[in-house]
């Protein structure tokens, strides 16, 4: 009689157990997820840097035009590709995870010294035209945007988080 009256405890007891159970393994795999983007911005971000680092003053390479824009530092930031050639892996396609994604190019003023003062907040006013950054000064690409959570309802989150990005390399210009 005994094994008649637990025979549904087992089930009850497991639906409990893997509510919590799938709740932590969906939250882990999420905040992976956004580990994942979160390391793929940075590494386009310093690709895209590095790129307008040495091509203040234009195109380096025969073939490349005479003006570099900020558009082309930002087509290196989301493909990875300028004039044909490969400049980084840039963002894979991924760029749909952080909603109104925006970059920005941008001069940091040369008496600032501490790169943790560099934030979205920067104000405008100091940010100067990367084009015309001397040999040495710093050359700013910020990305900044909402990321998404795939199932953001599921586990209790927010349906957006805010991204920030700023990725900061000395400009070689000649």
């Amino acid at each position: 009689k005994k094994s008649t009256e637990r025979k549904g405890a087992a089930a009850v007891e497991f639906a409990v157990v893997s509510l919590i159970l799938f709740l932590f393994l969906f939250g882990i795999l999420e905040y992976a997820r956004f580990l994942f983007i979160y390391h793929l911005t940075n590494n386009a971000a310093r690709d895209a840097a590095r790129f307008a680092a040495v091509r203040t003053g234009g195109g380096t390479l025969s073939g490349e035009p005479a003006n570099v824009t900020a558009a082309d530092v930002e087509t290196v930031l989301r493909t990875g590709i300028f004039n044909s050639q490969q400049y980084g892996t840039g963002m894979n396609g991924l760029e749909h995870n952080i909603q109104g994604m925006t970059v920005n190019v941008f001069g940091v003023d040369p008496n600032l010294f501490n790169p943790t003062d560099i934030t979205s907040a920067y104000a405008a006013a100091n940010r100067r035209a990367w084009t015309s950054t001397a040999f040495g000064e710093k050359i700013a690409v910020e990305v900044t945007g909402t990321y998404q959570p795939i199932l953001p309802n599921l586990l209790g989150m927010n349906s957006g988080f805010p991204f920030n990005v700023i990725i900061v390399c000395a400009s070689e210009a000649n």
